[in-house]
């Protein structure tokens, strides 16, 4: 008799505190679009590797999801080719997660316009100098987005990244800034 009666109480209070069986009428707006695929191409430099080593990121592709009004997940991906002073060789590959949190909420289309900052962490092994980088940092910037669902990000970043080789004593941490520019498609 007790189990029935307790069955009996968590079945009434399921009904009346679901969503769907909520007296309370939500209205949702539908938002396109949740989904950026951007082109993310850049040259960077390896301040650990001496004034002659430049990278250029061979696959420069940026996703980011939008899950909320103002909040993001961006991952890009990250093989370098390695151009210095004796030739082109395979560099870097790894990647780069950051949490975008915009200003603005999100357009009807679904992307975000406007000023942002986004913490950011990005790892990459470098199998010709035998290290694996580290990297901490925030990235402040603009996002503008244009017709046809194009978008276009201009931003700084300024962190802290720290170079772990396979002898410890070369183990060094550095303070960088850099330049970013990406254009993307704000898809499905």
């Amino acid at each position: 008799m007790k189990m029935k009666k307790l069955l009996i109480s968590v079945l009434v209070l399921i009904i009346f505190f679901l969503p769907s069986f909520s007296r309370i009428k939500k209205t949702k707006t539908k938002i396109n679009n949740i989904f950026n695929f951007s082109f993310s191409p850049y040259v960077y430099f390896e301040p650990i590797e001496g004034s002659n080593t430049l990278y250029l990121n061979l696959i420069p592709f940026t996703s980011e999801l939008s899950y909320s009004d103002k909040n993001g997940i961006k991952f890009t991906t990250i093989a370098g080719l390695k151009l210095y002073s004796y030739g082109l060789r395979f560099g870097q590959i790894g990647c780069l997660f950051s949490l975008p949190v915009y200003q603005n909420p999100r357009t009807v289309n679904g992307s975000y316009n406007g000023y942002f900052t986004a913490p950011l962490a990005k790892i990459v092994y470098n199998p010709s100098e035998s290290y694996t980088a580290v990297t901490i940092a925030n990235e402040n910037g603009f996002m503008f987005y244009f017709k046809q669902n194009l978008s276009l990000s201009l931003s700084i970043q300024a962190g802290y990244t720290y170079f772990f080789f396979p002898d410890p004593t070369l183990n060094k941490g550095i303070v960088f800034s850099g330049f970013s520019l990406s254009s993307g498609l704000w898809l499905f």
